[in-house]
This record gives C-alpha cells, structure tokens and sequence, in this order.
C-alpha cells in the first residue's frame, strides 16, 4: 500500500506560523503535523509515502529526506499550488502511480492518533473513509450516511439551503481505495474536473460527484472516542493542542472570556439559561439567517422602538431605552459620564474595572453574607464623593438581593444610582417602575444571562435621565446591535410563554443542585434568587477549580474578587441542566475522595 499526502498549500488561516514553515510542519506539542503523519504511516508498514509538495517545499525535503526510518520517501511538485486546490495535487500524484494494490489519501493538515489509523487499515472495505459524527467544534466538509455507506459529500462552500449538519458526520481527510476504484473511477473523475476547472476545484467536489451521479460505494469508518483533529487555523491548534493531552492552563482558558464550544468543556462558569430560546425560536432564526447576515440592522431608536413592545407599561419606552450589546457595552459607555462611583465588592468584576481614580469600593461583610447596609452605603458614597453608586441586584457573585425599601432610601438622597438587574427575571423584585419617578435611577439589564443569549450580546439601558440618554446615544455606534439580535428582539413576544417556563423551569433545577450540594461534605452552599449558587468552601477554591477542570473538564468561576475579601474560599455554580448538573456533582464527589 501506498500513501499519498498532500501538502502543497500555503496554510495562510495558520499566519505568523506559516510565514516561514509550510502548514505541515506545524507543530501540536512539539511534534510536526507531517512528521506524526509519517510516524504513524511507518508503523502501519506503508510501503511509500508521496509527498505533494508545492509552498516552502524544499523545507519538507530537507526535514524529511528520502527515507523514513524503514518507509521510502518521494515528492511530486505542485509548481502552481497559489492557483490550484487539492484535486490538482492528487491528481498530480496519481497520474503515474505505479505498482500498488491500494492507495492511502491523506490532507497534510490532519493530526491522529496511531490507533486511528491502524483500526482504519484493518477494516475488511476496498474503499472507505474516516469520519466523525457532527459536534459543535468540528466545522469542513460533511458527508451523509445511508447505513454505513457515504450517500452524499458536501463541501462547506456548497452547503445547500436548509443543510441540517447536525445529523451529518465530518471527514477527517483520511481515504483508502483499492486500485481498481482508484485507476478507473477516481482517476478519470480528477482528470475531467481538473480539465474543466484548471485545477481549482477541492477534493470534495469530486468525491461528492463519484457517489452522487456514478453511485461509487465508499464505506464510512467513525472515529469514535480515536483521537484526531484538522488544524487549519491557531484556534483549532490549541484544540489539537488539548486533545493530544498538552493541557491548556485553566488560567489560559479562562483567559480566552469565552469561545468555550471550541473545546470539550462543561461550563459551570459563565451564566446561562439552559432551557432557552426553544428549538422553534432558533428554527425561526435559522430560516432568517441568509437575510440577516446580508442586511445591515437598523439604528439605535429603531431597535429600541421594537424592544418598548415587550412590556406594556408607560416608562418601558423607546425615548427610556437604549438597547445594548449586553450589559458590558453599557457599563463601558458610562464610564466617561462617571466622576467617581461607589462599587460593592464583591459584585460583577464589569464594574470594577473603571478607571482606578473613579472608583470607590464598599465592602460587602462577609460575617453578614455579604448583605447591603443602605444606611453605610449612602454614608459612604456622600463622604467619598461619589456622584454615582451601583448595586446588581440580586448580586453577582453571592445571589441575595438588596430591597426595595433599601433602593428607594439611596434613590431619595439624589444620588445617580445604577441598578444591574441581570438576574432580575429569577425573582421578580425589579425597580424599574421607579424610573418613572427617579431621573436619577439608571436600569441595565443584560440578556445574555436569563434569555441563552451569551452569543448574541443583547441588553438595554432603561432610565428618564435625558442626559446620560444623550450621552449614552452619541458614544453608542449607530448600528451596535447586529441584525439577529434585533430579529430577536422583534420575535421574543411570541415566545414569551415559552420563555417565563424556561425560567421556572431554571429555578426548579436549581432547587435540586442547591439539594445536592449540600450534601457535598467541603461545600457551604449559600440561599441565592439567581441561576447560580455562591458556596463557600473547606479548601482553596483555586486548588477546586483546577482539580475539576484537571479531571473532569468542568470549569467553575473562582477568584471572586478575592483581593478584597478575606480568603479565597469562594466558588461560584451556574446551573445548568439536569444530566450537566448531576456530573458536577459526582465531580465534587469524587474531589472529596481525592483532595481530602
């Protein structure tokens, strides 16, 4: 058996790296690309490998050679690999291939496991392919399934409308053809769509034509829990990088604030609402999609004339409102309206990174659950000069709640006060009726955090103050809300039934994982109104956090603002869905056995 690998292209989506290296030699741990490729090659005792070359090829000569270790070596040149794509390549490469029973085709941008291979090879089919069924990080090519057999292969670029990718599986870019399917079906097949395309055309539309209009058999090997990954560009790297157990830092994850669907981790840290927006909503999304994404979204007052529909109440308006891409812009906006603010701690880390000189902190007692004194709060603010304060409410981290007495004292003293009521729909005691009295009442409300909207970014600012309304409009752009969110926006009362279940069904969930924690022995879980727990623990959170992202890939929020409290004995939950929220708990279980 021969082995062809192609390796011509120049890896441009990999920049810096491959400014000076070809895509190949990319390194996943220290180890090549091409060289893990060959390594494993060797062992299956593959008679020859042939290198399609083309960008910085003398660099793969010069790693590689002739030989390796017992394997023969050769290279076809791809002199016009710039103009041309991966059909022209193999189609080089086999247009004189000689003596061999069979053939192996692989893309020199694929990293696996020898196992995967080996398994692959002992598979009793004369044409056959490596795939995986579809999870959210895996993107490319997909073919169709019809029993084992390949049915349909479609090329990312000729995805048709209402593809459904998630029953399809991903190619992992690893074929083996006998010589008869190789000499008198894919040969000629290359030979036409090269001659008719220049050679332009990627491997997958000529696959897709042989068992689409010729009705070839190619049989799909699923890759199962073998270990693989195609690395196009520096995110899908460090993916490689962690599943061939270089371990990625929870602090380098961390780091990242999000794009966590690249990597196979349960997210206990960011906070979301697992049973929202329905599988109708999203197919209502999906339908509209090619229209969004072609069409700009409309402006400012536009978006929050739509937003005004949702309640129907006098102050809920779209002279009140200015509609967000979630709380953090707004938060940010106001920062240059701020002289100095009153901050509780601990509290959402957002609102502790204002510039140093505005910023005055109002320590929450931890002997007292970390609960707001009104009466301290308003001393504070007046002695420290603090022209704004802020509460969130219920309060992130810890989940209690400030009262509506308490807002209204601080309200009636004059001071312009920030109310973040990003957890609000989890207990019902919003303020923002009070914005019809209180000018200087100021309401941001993200929602990310109670709706599943992480991805979107939505939230509003609600507040009668025509100055930081005026303020706000001019430092906002003008289109910063992108055209999905305002379709949600537009959409959401139709589903809002469905959504105050979805909140129902949260806080029942939440109900049991409070249940259960506190049956975990090193875990004080403490009363919250919100989708997350706030638990003091027997050890270092830190030590916590690492062994549940170390062992089990869960990841919860610790360092809570830990430099202004008294030990970093503090971890914070979201919660989840059941089967999420029962393997956290048998991760705590088994972190018992462990730790102790």
């Amino acid at each position: 058996m021969k082995a062809v690998i192609l390796a011509a292209g120049m890896g441009t989506r990999l920049k810096p790296l491959t400014d000076t290296m070809p895509k190949c030699l990319t390194e996943v741990n220290g180890k090549p690309i091409l060289i893990n490729m060959l390594e494993n090659l060797e062992d299956s005792r593959i008679d020859e490998a042939i290198i399609v070359v083309g960008y910085l090829a003398d660099k793969i000569r010069e790693r590689v050679g002739s030989e390796f270790k017992r394997m023969k070596v050769s290279y076809v040149e791809n002199d016009i690999y710039s103009k041309t794509n991966t059909s022209y390549s193999l189609w080089l490469a086999l247009k004189n291939l000689e003596n061999y029973d069979s053939i192996l085709i692989l893309e020199g941008d694929v990293f696996f496991e020898r196992k995967l291979l080996a398994e692959f090879l002992n598979l009793n089919f004369s044409t056959s392919t490596v795939v995986e069924k579809y999870n959210p990080s895996l993107d490319g090519s997909f073919v169709e399934l019809k029993g084992n057999e390949v049915n349909d292969w479609v090329h990312k670029s000729r995805r048709y409308a209402n593809f459904i990718i998630e029953d399809k599986f991903k190619t992992v870019n690893i074929h083996k053809f006998d010589r008869n399917f190789a000499e008198n079906i894919l040969k000629p097949a290359l030979s036409r769509h090269v001659s008719e395309s220049n050679g332009t055309e990627p491997i997958e539309y000529i696959l897709q034509d042989i068992v689409k209009e010729k009705g070839a058999k190619i049989t799909a090997f699923e890759t199962g829990k073998l270990r693989w990954f195609e690395i196009d560009d520096l995110n899908d790297l460090r993916i490689a990088e962690k599943i061939f157990k270089k371990k990625i830092s929870l602090d380098e994850i961390k780091s990242l604030h999000g794009g966590y669907w690249r990597y196979d981790i349960l997210d206990f840290h960011y906070l979301v609402n697992c049973h929202f927006p329905t599988k109708e909503l999203i197919d209502k999304i999906k339908d509209k999609l090619p229209l969004l994404i072609e069409h700009y979204p409309s402006a400012q007052r536009v978006i929050a004339s739509y937003l005004s529909k949702w309640k129907k109440l006098p102050y809920f308006n779209a002279e009140n409102l200015i509609v967000t891409n979630g709380s953090s812009e707004a938060i940010r906006a106001l920062s240059p309206m701020i002289t100095k603010i009153l901050v509780p701690i601990p509290t959402f880390n957002e609102y502790t990174t204002f510039p140093k000189e505005k910023v005055v902190y109002f320590t929450l007692p931890e002997e007292q659950n970390f609960r707001l004194d009104a009466d301290k709060f308003i001393k504070q603010t007046k002695e420290s000069g603090c022209d704004f304060a802020v509460i969130v409410n219920p309060n992130n981290p810890v989940g209690n709640t400030a009262s509506r007495e308490d807002i209204i004292k601080i309200l009636d003293t004059g001071i312009k006060l920030i109310v973040d009521e990003a957890f609000i729909d989890f207990c019902n005691d919003s303020v923002e009726d009070l914005t019809e009295k209180y000018e200087n009442l100021i309401i941001i409300k993200t929602l990310t955090k109670t709706m599943g909207l992480a991805g979107l970014r939505l939230g509003y600012v609600l507040t009668k103050n025509n100055e930081i309304k005026s303020e706000l409009r001019k430092i906002l752009p003008i289109w910063n809300i992108n055209s999905i969110a305002e379709y949600f926006i537009e959409e959401f009362p139709n589903h809002e039934k469905e959504y105050w279940n979805s909140i129902e069904e949260t806080k029942k969930e939440r109900d049991i994982l409070f249940s259960k924690l506190q049956e975990i022995p090193f875990l004080d879980p403490r009363p919250t109104k919100s989708n997350f727990i706030f638990c003091k623990t027997n050890i270092s959170s830190k030590k916590l956090a690492e062994y549940l992202y170390d062992t089990h890939n869960i990841i919860l929020r610790s360092a809570l603002n830990q430099e202004f409290m008294k030990s970093d004995n503090y971890v914070r939950i979201a919660v989840r869905n059941r089967e999420d929220n029962d393997k956290l708990i048998l991760a705590l279980k088994n972190a018992e056995a462990v730790i102790f």
